[in-house]
């Protein structure tokens, strides 16, 4: 592979999966103990019950707290690599752990003891082919600016700053507490890390560039990718929140770029050092793909591309991968050789690339009441949603069968498969009179279930702060601060939740043979 080694191409491909066995993208949360030394820390299942015992002494404090001694536990005795093999340093719990103990234990308490009518009706909906509806904790974007600037250190420095000028109520002390523990248990590994990269034959690059990130910001493009993928391992990993953008790339890592060629760094190092980057999300192999965006507009609507922008899609080009996933805000001022540079990638078979258009985005952002600067500085997401900076894009997710309503209107208000009674009485398919009159019946059926649908996601979301405290990214969000809130309980600038409607050339399909 361009710019990687068959040795280290290997040993990273192995880093996270081992390759001589069938992978399962929606089963990629899995840790490899046999390829850690024992003397870094502890077996991976000692660490799950070591999880499960702790809490249970903690269990009288707030979900905030217990969550982020947890984590802290984890970071402590997870077993780490520091490899000359890898630019990029391997953590080993990365099978989420905290999911499976903690939050598995308080999603039940909340949807099991709490609000069970909630869960039954959510879990019928799931049943009878209505919709498929689930909290949300897989698109969060952290505010990247304020990692980039301020570092873990100075990340935690400001938490504890807001922490200290105000009274708080119990409930808020829990926050600033659960994020203190937090980011302390980061700092802590990065300087594991470090220490351990000292005394690892050919990762001393790794070990000055960790020991600058831990107490520092980055000052280097390499420093600022360890930064970056830190926070995305450790997020994605072991807080349990999916990390759905690698920030705005190009924008952020510019000056870091223009610093190394400034100090003499070569371009080809950088792009090795991208390289490396690269594959580490290309053999963790997340489904829907790792993503990360260029472009948009500066304040004067003059692009942000820029020549990393060209760097970036070459390198990913000679890489010949598809993982991570590019997307690229397309707007009037966007260079129309960087456009063409990626559609011609596409058509070689060269990518995952998505475009999307910035107008549209900020018009629809604006037309949501957000302000045209908010509008402007939005992140992409996800599959290729959008989402203002600061802001929680989704606390509830929820998929609705577009044919379901067809059976309705044609069986009487009843399920076409069960007979089960839906709730609200149709008319007998020969009373239609016309195509129009079954078509408002379909679109009447139709708005019942979104009004259902959105009935079970509001009953549930406000617990969500309870089933899973997210102190990592709450302190990358100066909203979160401001208000003494974890992002999921109003402390984000936004909260939202995405509706999305499947089976449309079914429906459309259904509909026109009637």
């Amino acid at each position: 592979m361009k710019y990687i080694n068959k040795q280290d191409y290997e040993y990273i491909m192995n880093k996270y999966h081992d390759t001589s066995n069938p992978f399962d993208g929606n089963a990629r949360f899995v840790r490899r103990d046999e390829i850690f030394s024992p003397d870094t820390g502890m077996d991976g299942n000692a660490i799950i019950e070591g999880i499960l015992h702790q809490d249970a002494e903690l269990s009288s404090l707030p979900h905030p707290i217990r969550k982020a001694k947890a984590f802290e536990l984890v970071l402590k005795k997870t077993r780490i690599s520091c490899d000359s093999r890898d630019r990029f340093p391997a953590i080993n719990m990365i099978d989420r752990p905290l999911n499976q103990t903690l939050i598995k234990q308080w999603r039940n308490e909340v949807f099991g003891e709490i609000i069970p009518e909630v869960e039954s009706k959510r879990a019928y909906f799931e049943r009878s082919g209505i919709a498929t509806i689930w909290p949300d904790f897989d698109h969060s974007v952290p505010n990247w600016d304020r990692i980039f600037a301020l570092g873990f250190e100075g990340i935690l420095a400001e938490s504890e700053a807001a922490r200290k000028n105000r009274v708080l109520t119990s409930e808020e002390d829990a926050f600033f507490e659960g994020i203190r523990i937090t980011y302390s248990a980061i700092i802590d590994l990065i300087g594991r890390l470090a220490d351990l990269a000292d005394v690892s034959e050919g990762s001393e690059r790794m070990a000055a560039a960790l020991r600058n990130i831990r107490h520092g910001v980055p000052s280097t493009f390499y420093e600022a990718l360890l930064a970056d993928y830190l926070y995305f391992m450790i997020c994605e990993h072991i807080e349990g929140l999916q990390v759905r953008s690698l920030c705005n790339f190009d924008r952020l890592f510019l000056k870091f770029y223009e610093n190394d060629r400034k100090n003499g760094v070569s371009e080809e190092e950088i792009r090795r050092d991208l390289a490396y980057f690269f594959l580490q999300f290309t053999a963790i192999g997340n489904y829907w793909n790792q993503p990360v965006y260029l472009g948009g507009c500066k304040e004067d609507e003059s692009t942000e591309i820029n020549e990393l922008s060209y760097i970036f899609l070459d390198v990913y080009d000679k890489m010949g991968i598809y993982n991570p996933k590019i997307q690229i805000k397309i707007a009037d001022s966007t260079p129309k050789d960087l456009v063409l540079k990626a559609l011609d990638m596409i058509r070689r078979g060269k990518n995952s690339i998505v475009f999307v258009c910035d107008a549209t985005i900020r018009r629809a952002l604006e037309n949501a009441g957000f302000t045209p600067e908010q509008a402007r500085l939005c992140d992409i997401k996800g599959c290729y949603e959008y989402a203002v900076r600061g802001s929680y894009g989704s606390a509830g997710m929820c998929y609705i069968n577009l044919l379901k309503p067809i059976e309705y209107a044609l069986h009487e208000g009843c399920d076409g498969v069960s007979g089960e009674f839906a709730g609200s009485k149709s008319p007998r398919a020969e009373d239609y009179k016309t195509f129009e009159d079954f078509y408002v019946e379909y679109k009447r059926q139709l708005g019942i279930i979104i009004d259902e649908v959105i009935d079970v996601v509001n009953s549930f979301e406000i617990y969500l702060p309870q089933v899973n405290p997210l102190s990592m990214l709450s302190a990358t969000l100066s909203s979160c601060l401001e208000r003494s809130k974890d992002a999921l309980g109003g402390g984000a600038a936004a909260n939202g939740n995405n509706m999305m409607f499947g089976f449309l050339a079914d429906a459309v399909d259904s509909l026109t043979n009637v």
